[in-house]
């Protein structure tokens, strides 16, 4: 299957955010693929992640807003996630994980990269404790960071792939 800009950085979003589940009912294998954000994501979900799962696996699923003010995007079928298997994304509950090779593969780290630290980065203003006579708080020093436990995902993001980015 061939990765566009797009599905990488939804497999990413799904690294970070997601996964696919498979259960048992009546005797009979069911599969989920779940994305789980803020309430602020929800038009991401429907504006992004949506028409991608509708675009590269013929599946639109469905997005909606929790009593606790979560989002969740849920998509069933057993084609999206023998697709999402077959890229590389694990089953079950993520204890390590790597970049997909078809990302790899198709140059398109960068746009994984964006969307798992949509789903796992933050920006704040530096700061420290370390220092009395400092200031506390730097107004110009801003700090981006990804921070999951994934171990091998983060050793790739932080010593990166230098055959695949391309700054051009």
């Amino acid at each position: 299957m061939p990765i566009g800009d797009e599905l990488a950085e939804t497999l990413g979003v799904l690294l970070g955010d997601g996964c696919v589940s498979k259960y048992v009912y009546r005797g009979r294998d069911n599969y989920f693929v779940a994305f789980t954000g803020s309430s602020s994501e929800y038009w991401y979900y429907e504006q992004v992640i949506q028409p991608t799962c509708r675009t590269e696996f013929g599946v639109a699923g469905n997005s909606y807003l929790t009593k606790d003010g979560t989002t969740r995007y849920h998509i069933s079928g057993r084609k999206i996630a023998t697709a999402l298997l077959s890229l590389g994304i694990p089953l079950g509950k993520k204890r390590d994980a790597c970049i997909p090779p078809a990302v790899i593969q198709s140059g398109m780290v960068v746009e994984f990269i964006r969307g798992l630290y949509h789903a796992e980065g933050s920006i704040y203003r530096r700061y420290s404790k370390m220092y009395n006579r400092m200031k506390r708080v730097y107004d110009n020093l801003l700090v981006v960071q990804i921070r999951m436990k994934l171990p091998t995902l983060m050793r790739q993001v932080n010593e990166g792939a230098p055959q695949t980015w391309d700054y051009d």
